[in-house]
C-alpha cells in the first residue's frame, strides 16, 4: 500500500479483519502443540508411526528461534521425519544446516560461558550486577549472552541454553 504496488480497492475488499499473530519465538508454548499436530499429519500421510522427539531434539526445537515461523518448523519436522529410523526423531535425524548449528554450539569455549552463567545465576539474572561481578561492561555482557545463545530470563526463572544443566556448570 505504501509503495502503491497494491490496488487500493482490492486491499479494502480483503482487509475485513486484522489479526495480530506474534512470531513463533514469542509463543514457545505453542511449539509442542505444533510438533504433535505436524507429526500426526505426517504419520497419516506416510502411514508410519513417529511418536515424537527425543529429549535432546525437543530441547533444541524449543530453544531455536524459528525465524521462518510455523512454515520453517513444519518443513524442519518433515525433513526430520524423512530421516528418522526409529519411533522418535533424534538429533541425528536433523537436516544438515541444523546439525551444523549443533556442532557450532558444542564447540563453544565453555570456560567463558560457564563464568557468564555462574555470574548470572549468582545475581539472580541481574545483568548489571553480573557485569560488575565479571568486571565487564553491560554491553559486553549482552554481546556474550548473544554469542553463547543465552536467552534472557523469563518471569524470574532463568532459561539455560541447550546442553547446560543447572547443577553441572
Amino acid at each position: 500500500m505504501d509503495q502503491n504496488t497494491f490496488r487500493k480497492d482490492l486491499y479494502f475488499r480483503i482487509n475485513v479483519i486484522r489479526i495480530h499473530l506474534p512470531a513463533l519465538r514469542e509463543r514457545k508454548e505453542d511449539i509442542p502443540l505444533l510438533v504433535n499436530h505436524f507429526l500426526l499429519e505426517l504419520n497419516r500421510r506416510y502411514l508410519q508411526e513417529v511418536e515424537g522427539l527425543t529429549d535432546d531434539a525437543s530441547d533444541f526445537v524449543l530453544d531455536y528461534d524459528w525465524p521462518g515461523n510455523v512454515r520453517e518448523l513444519k518443513n524442519f519436522l518433515e525433513a526430520c521425519y524423512m530421516n528418522a529410523d526409529s519411533g522418535k526423531i533424534s538429533l541425528l535425524d536433523f537436516p544438515e544446516p541444523f546439525r551444523r548449528r549443533l556442532k557450532e554450539l558444542q564447540t563453544l569455549p565453555r570456560g567463558e560461558m560457564e563464568r557468564l552463567l555462574s555470574a548470572l545465576l549468582a545475581t539472580n539474572w541481574n545483568k548489571s550486577r553480573a557485569a560488575e561481578k565479571l568486571r565487564w561492561s553491560r554491553m559486553t555482557l549482552y554481546r556474550k549472552m548473544e554469542k553463547f545463545h543465552i536467552p534472557k530470563a523469563a518471569a524470574g526463572v532463568p532459561a539455560l541454553p541447550a546442553g547446560v544443566s543447572k547443577t553441572g556448570l
